[in-house]
């Protein structure tokens, strides 16, 4: 027998650490497959109460606008009725009107462009479950290539 074979017992002993070492190898891969997978239930929960609170946001603030539209309407109609008569001491019925309608409509324009500015601020994009899965990917990253030394 040379000294690197060893003695029969003494291959068996090594056998039977290699045994043990790959069987807490796949111990261990299980435990990190197990929590790669918990932590995925995690950040799918996450981005769907991410998404519902943005939902949330964007019903309520819609719902305030709605609202308020329906007092302003109330509003315009008397002012506008208000200036139309105004007008209608100066020139006739049917100029007082027009003229009021104009003004209707540049304001409604520039109401509707405030509120797509307004709708385009809105995020959809889930930006706390995107931050979150990179820190799990540099941290399953980390943990595999710290069990392959």
């Amino acid at each position: 027998m040379t000294a690197e074979t060893g003695t029969p017992a003494q291959i068996r002993e090594r056998l039977r650490q290699a045994e043990e070492e790959a069987r807490q190898l796949g111990h261990e891969v299980a435990d990190i497959t197990g929590e790669l997978r918990q932590l995925a239930a995690e950040e799918v929960q996450l981005g769907v109460a991410e998404v519902k609170e943005q939902v949330g946001f964007a019903l309520k603030g819609g719902m305030l606008m709605l609202a308020g539209l329906i007092v302003a309407e109330f509003i315009l109609v008397f002012l506008g009725l208000a200036a139309m008569f105004a007008i209608d001491t100066v020139l006739q019925a049917w100029a007082a009107a027009l003229i009021t309608a104009a003004g209707f409509l540049i304001l409604s324009g520039l109401l509707l462009l405030l509120g797509r500015m307004f709708l385009k601020k809105l995020t959809w994009k889930p930006q706390k479950l995107m931050n979150s899965l990179g820190e799990d990917a540099k941290w399953a990253r980390s943990l595999l290539s710290s069990n392959k030394a």
